[in-house]
């Protein structure tokens, strides 16, 4: 039987947020504008091994699972900051389809210096 979710479990802070490409008309090059969305508690988990969700192998392992409130329009077009480093949104799960609560199974991406001068 899996553990009930407690909110005390829900210990990190942790930003939810956007990404654009800003581009100059006159250049190949772009930069990466991370925006923030919200802000949010969750309770973070490390994964071992291989990750697998609907039966399926992703391309990336699964590094990181986020457990958080659930909020609607947050999907897999979303990214995380924590602590300084940056997690791309594999997949987002509605715990049980009960909206309270989602699961969202990611990939560390590294540091958020890092990140800002393109993929």
């Amino acid at each position: 039987m899996a553990k009930k979710i407690c909110i005390s479990d829900f210990k990190n802070l942790i930003k939810l947020q956007t990404r654009e490409l800003q581009t100059d008309n006159y250049s190949p090059d772009f930069n990466l504008d991370y925006k923030d969305k919200v802000e949010v508690w969750a309770k973070i988990q490390t994964t071992i091994g291989k990750e697998i969700f609907a039966g399926v192998n992703v391309d990336r392992d699964v590094t990181h699972i986020f457990t958080i409130r659930y909020i609607d329009y947050i999907t897999a077009q979303y990214w995380i900051l924590f602590e300084g480093k940056r997690y791309d949104i594999l997949n987002v799960e509605n715990i049980d389809e009960e909206n309270k609560f989602m699961r969202l199974r990611c990939n560390v991406r590294g540091e958020d210096e890092l990140q800002s001068t393109g993929f």
